[in-house]
């Protein structure tokens, strides 16, 4: 999820703290929401919708997209909207996955006008696209999807829809059983608000760690992501 945004993340992190250790590691959006609330992560990059207990803040926004098989009727469309899909077979992530996010996608559907007919579930991006590529159903995911496959499917965009990026933490400041990082002080003060595409990218200016950063160890764990930690 949003790959690209992680180079820019890590160098301004880099630049601003060079004193401070970063890790990267890709985990499902429940194991997660736990390493935030036992103080194993930092941070976190992921979508929306979470859960009280954690703070998030939007950093990017990026349109929504019909993913179809090649060939199908609706794939030579410049737009669709989701009520165009109501008689489509669908894949989507098994619902016990995240039910934050399977409930605001029960509402988008109510909103649509329809109940989606789901024929088969795939527990990940990779997986829902080769299900599509596959002509088992079809999907939405946001555009950056495709990146992760460039054939068998073809992305239509979808009126009025997008997904967001959010960097959340642990609501309050620092997690439970663990002091504030610099990281959480960053995490915070940042101005980005990216598109999608992401511009091409510039070479940040240079900027140096406040007196006092501390190291966040060579072992330890800094921020993260939804499925994309760092």
């Amino acid at each position: 999820m949003a790959n690209y945004l992680m180079p820019p993340v890590v160098r301004t992190l880099r630049e601003s703290y060079p004193h401070i250790a970063v890790r990267a590691e890709d985990l499902p959006i429940a194991a997660l929401v736990a390493g935030l609330r036992e103080g194993r992560l930092d941070a976190a990059l992921t979508r929306p919708p979470l859960v009280d207990d954690l703070e998030s803040e939007v950093v990017l926004r990026e349109p929504v997209a019909a993913v179809l098989p090649v060939g199908h009727p609706l794939a030579g469309r410049d737009e669709l909207r989701v009520a165009d899909l109501a008689d489509e077979p669908w894949v989507l992530t098994p619902s016990h996955s995240w039910p934050p996010w399977h409930r605001k996608y029960e509402t988008d559907f109510r909103r649509a006008g329809f109940s989606p007919r789901i024929v088969e579930r795939g527990t990940s991006p990779q997986g829902l696209l080769a299900l599509v590529a596959a002509g088992v159903g079809v999907t939405r995911l946001p555009c950056s999807s495709r990146s992760l496959r460039d054939s068998g499917v073809v992305f239509v965009p979808l009126a009025d829809d997008e997904a967001e990026v959010v960097l959340v933490r642990w609501a309050g400041g620092a997690p439970p059983h663990r002091p504030s990082t610099p990281f959480a002080r960053w995490s915070t003060t940042s101005p980005a608000r990216p598109t999608w595409p992401p511009p091409a990218e510039r070479r940040p200016s240079r900027r140096h760690a406040p007196r006092g950063a501390r190291s966040a160890g060579p072992g330890r764990p800094l921020g993260g992501g939804s499925t994309k930690l760092l």
